[in-house]
C-alpha cells in the first residue's frame, strides 16, 4: 500500500494498493474533502462532497451507483432550533460552571449571555 500526501497541506491525494488499484482525493481550499474516485472496469467511481457556505457543515453527498452513469444525491440539513434558545446555553453554561467549581477548577462564575448568544441568528 502506498499513499501520496500534498505536502503542503498534509493531505492524502492518493492510495494505491498493492495489486494497483488506486483511490485519488481532492479537497477544498478548507481541506475539506471534496470528492474521492477510483477507475473501475474502465469507470470512474466516485463520491462528491458539498459543504455549506455559512456553517460549513456537510451539505451532499453525491455518488454514482452503477454503470449506467446514474447517481444518488443525499442532502443533509442541521436543526440547531434548541441551541438558539438562550436558556439553553445559560443551562449548559451554568452546569458546566458547577461541574468546574465542584472539582476545584474554577472558585466563582458568571454567565454572560451576550457574549454565549454572539453570532447566533
Amino acid at each position: 500500500m502506498t499513499t501520496v500526501t500534498d505536502p503542503d497541506k498534509g493531505t492524502v491525494t492518493k492510495v494505491t494498493d498493492p495489486v494497483g488499484q488506486e483511490v485519488n482525493s481532492q479537497y477544498d481550499a478548507l481541506r475539506r474533502l471534496t470528492k474521492t474516485s477510483t477507475m473501475l472496469n474502465s469507470q470512474e467511481v466516485k463520491t462528491e462532497n458539498t459543504y455549506q457556505a455559512q456553517t460549513g457543515y456537510l451539505a451532499s453527498t453525491t455518488h454514482n451507483t452503477d454503470n449506467s452513469g446514474g447517481s444518488v444525491t443525499y442532502n443533509f440539513a442541521y436543526d440547531f432550533t434548541e441551541w438558539r434558545n438562550p436558556f439553553t446555553f445559560s443551562g449548559l453554561a451554568y452546569n458546566m460552571g458547577k461541574i468546574l467549581q465542584f472539582i476545584g477548577s474554577m472558585s466563582e462564575f458568571d454567565i454572560d449571555l451576550t457574549v454565549i448568544m454572539h453570532g447566533v441568528e
